[in-house]
Protein backbone atom coordinates (compact mmCIF):
# COMPACT_ATOMS: atom_id res chain seq x y z
CA UNK A 1 0.00 0.00 0.00
CA UNK A 2 1.34 3.36 -0.98
CA UNK A 3 1.86 6.05 1.42
CA UNK A 4 0.50 9.50 0.97
CA UNK A 5 3.78 11.13 2.48
CA UNK A 6 7.09 9.71 1.13
CA UNK A 7 9.58 7.85 3.29
CA UNK A 8 12.09 10.60 2.85
CA UNK A 9 9.74 13.57 3.57
CA UNK A 10 8.65 11.95 7.16
CA UNK A 11 11.87 11.30 7.58
CA UNK A 12 13.01 15.22 7.42
CA UNK A 13 9.54 16.16 9.46
CA UNK A 14 10.60 13.55 12.38
CA UNK A 15 13.99 14.97 12.09
CA UNK A 16 12.66 18.52 13.10
CA UNK A 17 10.24 17.31 15.67
CA UNK A 18 13.68 15.34 17.24
CA UNK A 19 15.35 19.00 16.67
CA UNK A 20 12.55 21.08 18.87
CA UNK A 21 12.47 18.68 21.95
CA UNK A 22 14.53 20.71 23.92
CA UNK A 23 12.50 19.48 27.31
CA UNK A 24 13.77 16.07 29.52
CA UNK A 25 11.50 14.01 31.55
CA UNK A 26 11.90 11.02 33.56
CA UNK A 27 9.21 7.84 32.94
CA UNK A 28 8.01 5.81 36.03
CA UNK A 29 6.69 2.73 35.15
CA UNK A 30 3.69 1.01 37.26
CA UNK A 31 3.79 -2.20 38.99
CA UNK A 32 1.54 -3.90 41.64
CA UNK A 33 2.71 -5.24 44.59
CA UNK A 34 0.53 -7.20 47.39
CA UNK A 35 -1.35 -5.26 50.18
CA UNK A 36 -3.71 -5.43 52.55
CA UNK A 37 -6.69 -7.68 52.31
CA UNK A 38 -5.45 -9.49 48.58
CA UNK A 39 -5.79 -5.91 46.92
CA UNK A 40 -2.95 -4.84 45.15
CA UNK A 41 -1.16 -1.41 45.60
CA UNK A 42 0.31 0.34 42.77
CA UNK A 43 3.66 2.20 43.14
CA UNK A 44 6.03 4.16 40.54
CA UNK A 45 9.58 3.75 40.01
CA UNK A 46 11.88 5.24 37.79
CA UNK A 47 12.84 3.95 34.41
CA UNK A 48 16.49 3.99 34.00
CA UNK A 49 17.58 6.94 31.53
CA UNK A 50 15.88 10.27 30.68
CA UNK A 51 13.64 11.10 27.59
CA UNK A 52 14.14 14.06 25.27
CA UNK A 53 10.24 15.41 25.19
CA UNK A 54 8.74 18.43 24.60
CA UNK A 55 6.18 19.93 26.91
CA UNK A 56 3.34 22.33 25.98
CA UNK A 57 0.75 23.33 27.57
CA UNK A 58 -2.57 21.94 26.28
CA UNK A 59 -5.01 24.86 24.48
CA UNK A 60 -8.67 25.06 24.44
CA UNK A 61 -8.77 23.26 21.27
CA UNK A 62 -6.58 20.36 22.92
CA UNK A 63 -8.49 19.85 25.51
CA UNK A 64 -11.57 19.40 23.46
CA UNK A 65 -10.06 16.76 21.51
CA UNK A 66 -8.25 14.60 24.49
CA UNK A 67 -12.08 15.15 26.12
CA UNK A 68 -13.93 13.97 23.03
CA UNK A 69 -11.06 10.91 21.95
CA UNK A 70 -11.22 9.24 25.18
CA UNK A 71 -15.18 9.21 25.18
CA UNK A 72 -15.65 12.02 27.19
CA UNK A 73 -13.75 10.61 30.60
CA UNK A 74 -10.48 12.71 30.44
CA UNK A 75 -10.81 15.83 32.31
CA UNK A 76 -8.01 17.92 33.41
CA UNK A 77 -5.50 18.00 31.04
CA UNK A 78 -2.87 20.13 31.93
CA UNK A 79 -0.45 19.83 29.41
CA UNK A 80 0.66 17.93 26.28
CA UNK A 81 4.03 15.98 25.83
CA UNK A 82 5.74 15.31 22.81
CA UNK A 83 8.13 11.99 22.15
CA UNK A 84 10.49 10.62 19.51
CA UNK A 85 8.53 7.56 18.06
CA UNK A 86 10.62 4.87 19.12
CA UNK A 87 10.23 5.94 22.86
CA UNK A 88 8.50 3.41 25.16
CA UNK A 89 6.12 5.18 27.07
CA UNK A 90 2.89 3.17 28.31
CA UNK A 91 -0.60 4.58 29.18
CA UNK A 92 0.07 3.57 32.83
CA UNK A 93 3.01 5.40 33.04
CA UNK A 94 3.83 8.78 35.13
CA UNK A 95 6.46 11.53 33.77
CA UNK A 96 8.57 13.52 36.08
CA UNK A 97 9.34 16.41 33.89
CA UNK A 98 13.46 17.97 34.80
CA UNK A 99 14.29 20.11 32.81
CA UNK A 100 12.60 22.56 30.77
CA UNK A 101 14.63 24.28 27.19
CA UNK A 102 17.75 22.75 28.77
CA UNK A 103 17.04 24.11 32.54
CA UNK A 104 16.51 22.35 35.56
CA UNK A 105 12.98 23.08 36.64
CA UNK A 106 11.17 22.24 39.85
CA UNK A 107 10.45 18.76 39.34
CA UNK A 108 6.91 17.90 38.98
CA UNK A 109 5.50 14.28 38.34
CA UNK A 110 2.37 13.95 35.91
CA UNK A 111 -0.28 10.92 35.49
CA UNK A 112 -0.99 10.26 31.95
CA UNK A 113 -4.44 10.61 31.42
CA UNK A 114 -4.37 9.88 27.45
CA UNK A 115 -2.92 8.67 24.98
CA UNK A 116 0.07 7.74 23.84
CA UNK A 117 -1.08 8.81 20.44
CA UNK A 118 1.15 7.60 17.81
CA UNK A 119 1.26 9.30 14.29
CA UNK A 120 3.66 9.29 11.29
CA UNK A 121 5.87 11.73 13.20
CA UNK A 122 6.07 11.81 17.05
CA UNK A 123 4.00 10.02 19.65
CA UNK A 124 2.10 12.29 22.50
CA UNK A 125 0.52 12.18 25.47
CA UNK A 126 -2.11 14.25 27.17
CA UNK A 127 -0.66 14.84 30.88
CA UNK A 128 -2.46 16.51 34.45
CA UNK A 129 0.08 17.24 37.22
CA UNK A 130 -0.20 14.85 40.18
CA UNK A 131 -1.31 16.90 43.38
CA UNK A 132 0.02 15.66 47.13
CA UNK A 133 -2.87 17.36 48.62
CA UNK A 134 -0.49 20.56 49.73
CA UNK A 135 -1.91 23.07 47.01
Amino acid sequence: MASLIKERALSRMRTAYEDGMMDTCVRQARTEVSGDYGYGQATYADVAGSLECLYRPASAREKNFWATAGGGQVLDIEGVVYFKRSDTVLNTDRLRITHMHGDTTTERTYEIVAGPVLDQVVQKVAIKLMKDGTD
